[in-house]
Protein backbone atom coordinates (compact mmCIF):
# COMPACT_ATOMS: atom_id res chain seq x y z
CA UNK A 1 0.00 0.00 0.00
CA UNK A 2 -1.05 2.58 0.58
CA UNK A 3 -4.30 1.65 -1.13
CA UNK A 4 -6.34 4.31 0.68
CA UNK A 5 -5.89 7.66 2.39
CA UNK A 6 -6.12 5.84 5.73
CA UNK A 7 -3.24 3.59 4.63
CA UNK A 8 -1.12 6.64 3.76
CA UNK A 9 -1.85 8.12 7.19
CA UNK A 10 -0.86 4.83 8.82
CA UNK A 11 2.44 4.79 6.91
CA UNK A 12 3.14 8.40 7.98
CA UNK A 13 2.36 7.47 11.59
CA UNK A 14 4.54 4.34 11.45
CA UNK A 15 7.51 6.20 9.94
CA UNK A 16 7.15 9.06 12.44
CA UNK A 17 7.00 6.56 15.32
CA UNK A 18 10.00 4.57 14.08
CA UNK A 19 12.03 7.77 13.75
CA UNK A 20 11.03 8.82 17.27
CA UNK A 21 11.83 5.48 18.92
CA UNK A 22 14.85 4.76 16.71
CA UNK A 23 14.16 1.02 16.84
CA UNK A 24 14.61 0.36 13.11
CA UNK A 25 17.96 0.48 11.32
CA UNK A 26 16.24 0.41 7.92
CA UNK A 27 12.84 -0.07 6.29
CA UNK A 28 11.94 -2.05 3.17
CA UNK A 29 8.69 -1.48 1.28
CA UNK A 30 7.67 -4.65 -0.57
CA UNK A 31 5.97 -3.03 -3.53
CA UNK A 32 2.36 -2.48 -4.53
CA UNK A 33 2.21 1.24 -3.84
CA UNK A 34 -1.43 1.31 -4.99
CA UNK A 35 -4.40 -0.97 -5.49
CA UNK A 36 -4.65 -3.42 -8.36
CA UNK A 37 -7.88 -1.75 -9.50
CA UNK A 38 -6.14 1.62 -9.67
CA UNK A 39 -3.40 0.05 -11.80
CA UNK A 40 -5.67 -1.90 -14.16
CA UNK A 41 -7.95 1.11 -14.71
CA UNK A 42 -5.01 3.30 -15.73
CA UNK A 43 -5.56 5.73 -12.84
CA UNK A 44 -1.96 5.67 -11.65
CA UNK A 45 -0.29 8.98 -12.53
CA UNK A 46 3.35 9.98 -12.31
CA UNK A 47 2.47 12.35 -9.48
CA UNK A 48 1.35 9.34 -7.44
CA UNK A 49 4.84 7.79 -7.69
CA UNK A 50 6.24 11.14 -6.54
CA UNK A 51 3.71 11.17 -3.67
CA UNK A 52 4.93 7.72 -2.55
CA UNK A 53 8.58 8.84 -2.65
CA UNK A 54 7.69 11.82 -0.47
CA UNK A 55 5.59 9.65 1.84
CA UNK A 56 8.58 7.35 2.40
CA UNK A 57 11.24 10.07 2.66
CA UNK A 58 9.82 13.33 4.09
CA UNK A 59 10.61 13.53 7.79
CA UNK A 60 12.18 10.07 7.67
CA UNK A 61 15.81 9.53 8.70
CA UNK A 62 15.67 5.72 8.52
CA UNK A 63 17.25 4.38 5.30
CA UNK A 64 14.33 3.08 3.24
CA UNK A 65 14.41 0.70 0.30
CA UNK A 66 11.66 -0.49 -2.03
CA UNK A 67 11.24 -3.38 -4.43
CA UNK A 68 8.87 -3.18 -7.42
CA UNK A 69 5.32 -4.45 -7.17
CA UNK A 70 2.95 -5.63 -9.88
CA UNK A 71 0.37 -2.92 -9.20
CA UNK A 72 2.72 -0.07 -10.09
CA UNK A 73 4.31 -1.85 -13.02
CA UNK A 74 3.22 -4.90 -14.97
CA UNK A 75 -0.50 -4.84 -14.10
CA UNK A 76 -0.89 -1.38 -15.61
CA UNK A 77 -2.28 -1.09 -19.15
CA UNK A 78 1.04 0.65 -20.00
CA UNK A 79 3.77 -1.23 -18.05
CA UNK A 80 6.64 0.62 -19.77
CA UNK A 81 5.28 3.96 -18.53
CA UNK A 82 4.84 2.52 -15.05
CA UNK A 83 8.41 1.24 -15.05
CA UNK A 84 9.75 4.63 -16.16
CA UNK A 85 7.90 6.35 -13.30
CA UNK A 86 9.02 3.70 -10.79
CA UNK A 87 12.69 4.08 -11.72
CA UNK A 88 12.51 7.89 -11.70
CA UNK A 89 10.77 8.26 -8.35
CA UNK A 90 11.45 5.09 -6.37
CA UNK A 91 14.58 3.45 -7.78
CA UNK A 92 17.55 3.77 -5.40
CA UNK A 93 15.25 5.27 -2.76
CA UNK A 94 17.98 4.83 -0.14
CA UNK A 95 19.98 7.61 -1.82
CA UNK A 96 17.64 10.02 0.00
CA UNK A 97 19.22 8.93 3.30
CA UNK A 98 22.54 8.76 5.08
CA UNK A 99 23.39 5.06 4.99
CA UNK A 100 26.08 3.60 7.28
CA UNK A 101 26.68 0.55 5.08
CA UNK A 102 27.42 -0.02 1.42
CA UNK A 103 24.47 -0.87 -0.77
CA UNK A 104 25.32 -2.93 -3.85
CA UNK A 105 23.18 -2.71 -6.96
CA UNK A 106 23.09 -5.30 -9.72
CA UNK A 107 24.53 -3.74 -12.87
CA UNK A 108 22.07 -5.42 -15.25
CA UNK A 109 19.07 -4.91 -12.89
CA UNK A 110 19.78 -1.79 -10.80
CA UNK A 111 16.48 -2.19 -8.96
CA UNK A 112 18.04 -5.24 -7.25
CA UNK A 113 20.03 -4.37 -4.16
CA UNK A 114 21.99 -5.99 -1.36
CA UNK A 115 23.67 -4.95 1.85
CA UNK A 116 24.83 -6.64 5.01
CA UNK A 117 24.21 -5.39 8.50
CA UNK A 118 25.17 -7.01 11.80
CA UNK A 119 25.73 -10.44 10.27
CA UNK A 120 22.62 -10.46 8.11
CA UNK A 121 22.59 -10.18 4.34
CA UNK A 122 19.57 -8.32 2.96
CA UNK A 123 18.76 -8.77 -0.72
CA UNK A 124 16.00 -7.07 -2.70
CA UNK A 125 14.95 -8.41 -6.09
CA UNK A 126 12.45 -7.54 -8.80
CA UNK A 127 10.10 -10.50 -8.52
CA UNK A 128 6.52 -9.30 -8.90
CA UNK A 129 3.18 -11.05 -9.04
CA UNK A 130 0.46 -10.18 -11.48
CA UNK A 131 0.28 -10.57 -15.21
CA UNK A 132 3.18 -11.63 -17.40
CA UNK A 133 3.28 -8.86 -19.99
CA UNK A 134 6.46 -10.09 -21.71
CA UNK A 135 7.35 -13.78 -21.30
CA UNK A 136 10.95 -13.39 -22.56
CA UNK A 137 11.59 -10.49 -20.16
CA UNK A 138 9.99 -12.43 -17.31
CA UNK A 139 12.25 -15.46 -17.87
CA UNK A 140 15.37 -13.29 -18.30
CA UNK A 141 14.56 -11.27 -15.14
CA UNK A 142 14.02 -14.46 -13.14
CA UNK A 143 17.43 -15.77 -14.28
CA UNK A 144 19.10 -12.42 -13.49
CA UNK A 145 17.46 -12.32 -10.05
CA UNK A 146 18.73 -15.83 -9.37
CA UNK A 147 22.24 -14.84 -10.49
CA UNK A 148 22.13 -11.82 -8.14
CA UNK A 149 21.02 -13.85 -5.14
CA UNK A 150 23.66 -16.52 -5.81
CA UNK A 151 26.39 -13.89 -6.28
CA UNK A 152 25.46 -12.21 -3.00
CA UNK A 153 25.38 -15.52 -1.12
CA UNK A 154 28.83 -16.34 -2.51
CA UNK A 155 30.28 -12.90 -1.78
CA UNK A 156 29.01 -12.81 1.82
CA UNK A 157 29.07 -16.46 2.87
CA UNK A 158 32.00 -15.97 5.26
CA UNK A 159 30.74 -12.72 6.83
CA UNK A 160 27.03 -13.30 7.53
CA UNK A 161 25.02 -15.82 9.51
CA UNK A 162 21.62 -15.17 7.98
CA UNK A 163 20.01 -13.79 4.84
CA UNK A 164 16.68 -12.24 3.95
CA UNK A 165 15.49 -12.02 0.35
CA UNK A 166 12.84 -9.34 -0.18
CA UNK A 167 10.47 -9.31 -3.13
CA UNK A 168 6.87 -8.47 -3.84
CA UNK A 169 5.62 -11.85 -5.10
Amino acid sequence: GPYTGEDAAAIRHYIRNENKTKTSAFLIHLGDINSGAMARQGKLTESYYSFIRKLLTDGNKIPTYIVPGDNEWNDRPDPDVGWTHWVKHLGSLENNFSVEWKTARQKIRPENFAFSRKGTLVIGINLVGGRVHDRKEWIRRFRENNDWVQAQFSAHRKTVDAAVVCCQA
